[in-house]
């Protein structure tokens, strides 16, 4: 078959234009920033000054060039492209950056400048150019950000080469064309980190004096800018996080214990509450470890306060459903024997000389990790935080803004929902916790969000804005100085614009591990912007939404977040620290007890935490390991069965105390078995270090086994406190019966005995078989009447009659 050769040269044509067309297809985008590409020569800013144009300016850009080829290129010229319209939204100044923009479009007259030397293979060549603001400028063009390129130009090979670099140049005029400029308001976070805590924690040191290596600095570099803080609390604490020796508390003098209910035992008896004379055994003792050495008066962690500045109602009152007999508005927690002029580190120092003139928002303390409590369904630590927290701020004289939350971890509508349910005025939260289902109110304003458990208002920080202040993109990704400086500037420029009002407001937030080379200078530039003022937080939180703004929504309820505390963890530290909060009800200084294990509990919770899990479970461990120690300080001795031989009695029960302060507790029997009965709980004073015996009423029903739970409570509330035991009282009420009746019938058989034994013996005395012995004796008459023997003479006798007697005796 034989084909045309017209028609041959056509098929060959569309067979190229198919090859060449799924080449372009298939082929790898082409570098967004062109400096990226793979052309020989790279160019790089490395300044840009100024910042802004103004009138009567000059624009002086320096660069290097990079001859990435192994030939040299000759004739290189250099050539500043510069956008001939101001870039008014966002979203076209990230097109001009990334290079979606073309720099051949809408252009003005380059500015050009030739290279005095060629560049040589692998060589860096360093230029300037200037250009001033006249002509290219005039006071009436339109202000705002505007993209430049830079294109160095040369002969390579006899081809043409060109490397080029992006940037943005901001003009403003003389005379401000805004009615008003907009608002920018910078909430700093002055919070420890993860490893900050983790170090403080394992080297027994406060974290505010761990943490001001990074923090001063930050400070310092901010000092003169408009800014507010958001401050943690716990860098206000002059103690560690975890009490190296948690049983030193300051030792008070209390009362004498009641002799009646309590008696002081002996540490080397082995059965202190033992009596021969006690029909019950008492349980039997168990040594008590003694007292640490170096105790001191005043607790590690706090101890009193002279209470100067103090205000009474600071702290607030515990919800009532907060930890039995919490209470810490007589004392607050970490105050040190230095009181409020004590100088705990140096970063305490500066935040108190330097919150005066500026707005302080409270964190939580430690930065608690409030999501994690909100799924948990239990804000009792939270409150626990906001209260010791409002405690350190008071006894510095710090005062942060009222009601105004900054919470940590991964917001969502659940925490949102947390937050409302307390009643929380504002609540800084990001963007993507709310539902896009309504339009965004003036920019920065405090918008109404409506959660299930009501309204809040919240107020979004700008991401963009925030993530440049520390040389980053929208998308995380770290900018050169330079880049981060000019987009900020740019940024800040097209939202203002974008938004069309006059004097918008905005919100921007640091990250929490902020440090000073975040800054890089750019909040300075962003300050002398003339379109951008600094302000306080507290300007913004007036602003009034837009007339076209309606009420949010929360996203999404629950978000997860692998860096969270379980619930189950939760639930358990609370339970921890009521345990000791019921123990520390016991004390005459109760905050003395609870600055022990507060910070370390407190501080386990933190968000800060979710770079090092590990670090974490090591502080947990620590922390159960000190609530066990605290609770476990006062308990009951354990002992063998008891036997009760009586229908009531006194039991004695040991119990054991092992702080070097004196506690009041009430001992309480339960019996597990209504065959015996115990009478009202006995309260006494246990002295310290030392095992008291307590003698506790007890009433026998009925014989048998009764198990008997011991259990130490607080008065007079009647929590739980300490450990009890549990022992069994052998119950044989009809003992003591049948022990007297035996007593009884033996001592009537021995009086029977006895009284038949006399008769006997009398019976004996006159026996009628002896008739000698039942006869009258015959009377000596001379005996009876020596005068008549006198009378008759000698030798005579007088008469008498046989078995009779003589007349005189029968008258007697």
């Amino acid at each position: 078959m034989n084909i045309p050769s017209c028609a041959r040269s056509t098929a060959g044509c569309v067979l190229v234009l198919v090859l060449w067309l799924g080449l372009a297809l298939t082929a790898p985008p082409a570098a967004a920033n062109p400096q990226e590409g793979t052309e020989p020569l790279r160019v790089e800013l490395t300044s840009m000054s100024p910042a802004v144009l103004r009138p009567e300016g000059e624009l002086t850009v320096r660069a290097t060039v990079h001859n990435d080829s192994s030939e040299t290129v000759t004739d290189p010229s250099v050539k500043l492209i510069m956008q001939r319209h101001v870039l008014t939204t966002r979203a076209a100044v990230d097109a001009w950056q990334d290079g979606t923009t073309s720099a051949l479009i809408a252009t003005a007259t380059p500015f050009t400048a030739e290279l005095e030397e060629d560049l040589e293979p692998h060589s860096t060549t360093a230029f300037t150019i200037t250009m001033p603001s006249s002509p290219t400028f005039a006071e009436t063009s339109a202000w705002g950000p505007r993209g430049i390129e830079v294109d160095v130009t040369g002969i390579l090979e006899a081809a043409p080469t060109t490397g080029s670099a992006r940037s943005l140049l901001l003009w403003f005029p003389s005379e401000s064309p805004l009615r008003s400029p907009a608002e920018l308001s910078v909430l700093t976070p002055l919070t420890p980190t993860g490893a900050e805590w983790h170090q403080a924690a394992s080297e027994g040191r406060p974290v505010g004096e761990v943490a001001a290596t990074r923090l001063l600095p930050v400070l310092r570099a901010t000092s003169g800018a408009e800014m507010s803080w958001a401050l943690d609390p716990a860098l206000l604490e002059s103690a560690p996080p975890v009490p190296a020796t948690p049983l030193e508390l300051g030792a008070e003098e209390a009362g004498d214990p009641d002799p009646d209910q309590a008696e002081p035992a002996d540490r080397s008896d082995t059965d202190p509450g033992s009596d021969d004379n006690d029909p019950p055994s008492s349980p039997t003792d168990q040594d008590a470890p003694e007292a640490p050495e170096g105790t001191d008066d005043d607790a590690p962690g706090g101890g009193g306060t002279d209470g100067e500045g103090q205000d009474d109602g600071a702290n607030g009152d515990q919800n009532d459903d907060g930890a039995a007999g919490e209470d810490t508005t007589d004392v607050a927690p970490g105050a040190g024997a230095g009181g409020p002029g004590a100088d705990p580190n140096e970063l305490a120092t500066h935040l108190i000389e330097h919150t005066a003139r500026r707005d302080v928002v409270g964190l939580d303390y430690a930065d608690t990790d409030l999501p994690a409590l909100a799924h948990a369904g239990d804000l009792n630590l939270w409150r626990l935080g906001q209260q010791r927290g409002a405690a350190l701020l008071n006894q510095a004289r710090i005062a942060p803004l009222m009601d105004v939350h900054w919470p940590g971890g991964r917001i969502d509508g659940t925490t949102l929902a947390a937050l409302a349910g307390e009643d929380a005025q504002v609540v800084v939260t990001p963007e993507y916790t709310l539902a896009p289902d309504a339009p965004a109110g003036l920019p920065g304003s405090p918008t109404q969000v409506s959660t299930t458990a009501g309204e809040v208002r919240a107020v979004v920080p700008d991401e963009r804005i925030s993530a440049l202040l520390t040389g980053h993109d929208a998308s995380g990704a770290e900018l050169d100085s330079l880049t981060a400086r000019q987009l900020l500037l740019a940024d800040t420029a097209a939202a203002l614009r974008e938004s069309g009002e006059d004097g918008p407001g905005f919100l921007a937030t640091l990250p929490r591990d902020v440090s000073e080379a975040d800054l890089g200078g750019h909040l300075r530039e962003l300050a002398d912007a003339p379109w951008m003022d600094l302000a306080n937080l507290r300007e913004l939180l007036g602003r009034t939404p837009g007339s076209g703004s309606e009420p949010r929504t929360a996203a999404t309820a629950t978000l997860p977040d692998p860096h969270r505390l379980a619930p189950e963890e939760v639930l358990d530290l609370k339970q921890m620290h009521d345990d000791v909060a019921n123990l520390a009800a016991t004390l005459p200084d109760r905050q003395g007890l609870l600055d022990q294990v507060q910070p370390g509990l407190l501080t386990s919770l933190s968000a800060s935490w979710a770079d090092e899990a590990g670090a974490r479970d090591e502080l947990l461990e620590r922390v159960a390991d000190l609530g066990a120690e605290l609770t476990g300080a006062v308990r009951v001795e354990p002992g063998s069965s008891v036997l009760l031989i009586n229908h009531s009695g006194e039991l004695p029960v040991a119990v054991a105390n092992d702080l070097p302060v004196p506690a009041r507790v009430t001992v309480a029997l339960q019996p597990q078995d209504p065959r015996l009965r115990a009478s009202e709980p006995i309260t006494a004073v246990l002295d310290p270090e030392t095992i008291t015996t307590v003698r506790v009423p007890i009433q026998a029903v009925a014989n048998g086994n009764v198990e008997l739970d011991v259990q130490l409570l607080t008065e007079p509330e009647g929590e739980v406190v300490g450990q009890g035991a549990s022992f069994v009282v052998r119950v044989r009420a009809d003992w003591e019966d049948i022990g007297t009746a035996v007593v009884a019938v033996l001592l009537a058989v021995a009086f029977l005995i006895g009284l038949v034994r006399t008769i006997r013996s009398g019976q004996r005395r006159f026996d009628p078989a002896d008739p000698a012995a039942s006869a009258p004796r015959k009377r000596d008459s001379g005996a009876q009447n020596p005068g008549a023997h006198g009378a008759s003479g000698a030798g005579s006798t007088s008469s008498s009659v046989p078995g009779g007697a003589s007349s005189e005796e029968k008258r007697r």
